[in-house]
């Protein structure tokens, strides 16, 4: 599989349609002009063979090493690199040598810096010419009836009917008519389009696609009509609105609900989605702004900062920001449908991280469930990274090894009591626990062997321990472990901060993790190893059997301390 590298920034994926994401929403960049302008210098490149320019190649994200007419050597190269001349044609290049093949020759003395062959200008616009002309040519090939009706049995399969009739001149640019066997709507599309990317591209009808992914949103509801009173419960509680629209007359969640507003008591028309999202009344709200918005900017206000909202970064926007004059502070709530992947791409959280960071912007993404279920802790984790902490030396207070503070980690941590612990080193101030550092052995073993990860750091909400992490890699290194510890390893999860106290406490960055991942039900999140692959059946179809969806974060920053 391909590793595709962003040549800006050191964002790294394998995941094709997520590179090409993050090059146009984080640099504003269509993906072609990008590999142009900062792989080749701006300068188109040409074929080894005759000096025409290439064209770019989508799949492989590059310009090709060979035009349409010397196609035929790219692929001896390949085969060639690859290993799998015999098996894909013995006779390209089986047995061939640089002594007896000219071809083969040139590659070698070119990789040696030696007759390598410059193309003058004529030669390269004389052979580009040549090479728009072989495409141009492909590209009006006339259909014959074989080829037609497999294309036409293949359309049918995904429920769009050919209306129109093949004539003696039929090419694969021409546009044909199709009619859906569903609601019978007829539309028109390019055969060549379809033949190039007939793996990838979903030909169906519109109206249908869009009735079915309607239908299967608004299954949610369906099921049971309990769910639909904890909702109609929840917009009353949370909204201030009266859910006007009874449950039997529900159809998607793209069906506009009458509501009335408790407030002033106009009635509006809103779809299930706005409000599960937060829309408030379009006359006494202002329109886009959810609920928790106004209560984390007043919490953060109330401290002397100053809030903006709907901040524009490129083509999207930021929910809050926080200036403090000498750091600025993003602030995001991500609803659980609309970023699980049904809605977004794996990078999307990432990119958006990424453009924030270019712009100096410390972005925190939280998630719905974090802040219905714990709503303190959230409002704690930003005024800790704007810094308004209280500062505790690590003199007045006591340290020991004590059996693990399971409650203190579920009352003071978003990400609860870790799991598998080793062992725990408590910090408390007047005999209150305050601090507290739990460690286990390191699954992570590429970064060094005899590893102990610290997998809790937490503190008492609005104080920092002067020396507190100092000292507790004072007591462990003190303890007797089964095996030897030859250093620490920490993962500062990147939705919560940049881990700045771990590289002031002498942690070196390794690593930038990828995005992890979660599922969801659209209510709650559950982690990853609940639905590990089993000997009969795999993760994902454990997952679609709860029928519950991955939900992407940002990653992790890779700490590592030698002791």
């Amino acid at each position: 599989m391909l590793n595709y590298t962003c040549y800006i920034c050191d964002f790294r994926t394998e995941d094709r349609k997520a590179y090409i994401s993050h090059v146009k929403e984080v640099h504003g960049e269509f993906i072609k002009r990008h590999v142009l302008a900062h792989k080749y210098g701006g300068v188109v490149p040409v074929c080894k063979e005759c000096g025409a320019e290439v064209a770019f190649n989508e799949k492989q994200i590059d310009f090709n090493s060979y035009c349409v007419n010397h196609k035929k050597l790219a692929q001896i190269e390949w085969s060639k690199n690859n290993g799998f001349g015999a098996k894909m044609d013995p006779k390209q290049n089986l047995g061939k040598t640089k002594e007896d093949f000219e071809f083969l020759r040139r590659k070698s003395e070119s990789m040696m810096g030696k007759g390598v062959k410059v193309f003058s200008p004529e030669e390269i616009k004389e052979n580009t010419a040549k090479r728009l002309a072989t495409e141009a040519e492909r590209g009006s090939r006339i259909l014959k009836d074989e080829k037609w009706e497999r294309w036409c049995a293949e359309s049918l399969k995904r429920g769009m009917r050919v209306v129109s009739a093949r004539t003696e001149k039929t090419q694969l640019k021409d546009d044909v008519t199709f009619r859906c066997e569903i609601c019978g709507n007829e539309s028109r599309g390019s055969l060549m389009m379809f033949c190039q990317n007939r793996k990838e591209q979903t030909f169906g009808c519109k109206i249908c696609t869009h009735r079915q992914i309607a239908e299967k949103n608004g299954n949610f509801f369906r099921k049971t009509e309990g769910p639909w009173n904890e909702f109609i419960s929840k917009v009353r509680t949370d909204l201030k609105l009266e859910v006007l629209t009874p449950y039997k007359d529900y159809v998607n969640n793209q069906q506009k609900l009458e509501v009335l507003c408790l407030n002033c008591g106009k009635t509006s028309f809103k779809n299930s989605c706005s409000l599960r999202s937060g829309n408030r009344c379009y006359f006494c709200s202002k329109q886009g702004k959810s609920a928790w918005e106004a209560i984390v900017k007043s919490a953060i206000e109330s401290k002397g900062y100053v809030v903006l909202d709907h901040v524009r970064l490129g083509r999207k926007e930021i929910d809050l920001l926080v200036d403090t004059g000498g750091r600025r502070v993003g602030i995001e709530l991500n609803g659980l449908y609309w970023h699980c992947e049904l809605e977004k791409e794996p990078g999307y959280h990432v990119n958006k991280y990424l453009a924030a960071e270019k712009e100096g912007i410390s972005l925190l993404q939280f998630f719905e469930d974090e802040w219905r279920d714990h709503p303190e802790l959230v409002t704690n984790t930003i005024i800790a990274e704007l810094g308004g902490l209280r500062t505790i030396p690590i003199s007045s207070c006591s340290v020991s090894v004590e059996q693990e503070p399971t409650l203190f980690y579920e009352e003071n941590c978003l990400l609860g009591s870790p799991r598998k612990s080793h062992c725990s080193v408590t910090i408390r101030l007047d005999g209150e626990i305050i601090a507290a550092i739990s460690i286990r052995p390191a699954t992570i073993s590429k970064h060094g062997s005899e590893l102990f990860e610290i997998s809790r750091y937490v503190t008492k909400p609005g104080l920092f321990v002067q020396g507190g992490l100092e000292a507790a890699i004072k007591m462990f290194k003190c303890l007797t472990f089964p095996t030897p510890m030859s250093g620490l390893i920490y993962g500062q999860n990147l939705r919560f901060g940049a881990g700045e106290q771990f590289e002031e406490a002498g942690f070196v960055l390794v690593e930038r993790s990828e995005a992890d991942y979660s599922y969801t039900d659209f209510e709650n999140r559950f982690s990853r190893f609940s639905y590990k692959a089993t000997t009969t059946q795999t993760e994902r179809e454990r997952a679609e059997q709860d029928q519950v969806f991955k939900i992407f974060g940002v990653g992790s920053k890779i700490f590592v301390r030698k002791i």
